[in-house]
């Protein structure tokens, strides 16, 4: 019988089979470095651009920023030259009340009282006078109350004055306060 030695062919292919194995690691490795190298790249891709992004909405967020201050500021300057358009268009308004005022109190005061100082703030007017008696002052508010430009007389002080030459003279010293009806009210009790 023939001696045929099967050894070296079962080591030659057990050789053979650890060569094609390594292989087969190795390319598997390879395929799985390749696929993990290009989804890094892929995930590094879009990192770097949503970080692009970011910075492109960081910068038009500080651009609007920039935008609605200056909004705000243009609000708060149109705001101020409202409430000066406001001031000059009731001063336009009340110019005229104080020729009014003039042409009015003469008709109202009656015959015995004597107005010594008149002052104004806003639409509230200050009389400080004289009259022969309480009666005239009582006559003079009446006919404040019954103007179409002045109303609301308050009576906030008489008193009993003598004259220096004659003890028997006496005068009435009176302050009276009322308002004025600027043109504005007057439309709105009018209608």
């Amino acid at each position: 019988m023939a001696r045929i030695n099967l050894l070296p062919w079962r080591d030659d292919l057990r050789k053979q089979k650890q060569k094609n194995f390594i292989v087969a690691m190795m390319a598997s490795l390879g395929v799985v470095a390749f696929v993990m190298f290009n989804v890094h790249g892929f995930y590094e891709s879009n990192i770097s651009t949503q970080k692009q992004r970011n910075n492109y909405l960081l910068n038009e967020i500080s651009i609007m920023n920039k935008k609605i201050k200056e909004i705000k500021e243009l609000d708060t300057t149109r705001e101020k030259l409202k409430r000066r358009m406001g001031k000059i268009q009731q001063l336009e308004g009340s110019r005229t009340v104080i020729v009014h005022i003039f042409d009015e109190l003469p008709k109202v005061i009656p015959e015995g009282v004597y107005l010594e100082t008149l002052s104004r703030i806003g639409s509230q007017l200050t009389i400080s006078g004289i009259a022969d008696s309480e009666g005239r002052v009582s006559n003079f508010m009446r006919s404040l109350e019954a103007s179409d430009w002045l109303s609301d007389p308050r009576l906030t002080n008489i008193e009993t004055m003598y004259d220096n030459n004659e003890q028997d003279s006496k005068v009435k010293k009176f302050t009276l306060s009322f308002r004025v009806v600027t043109a504005n009210k007057k439309e709105e009790d009018d209608s």
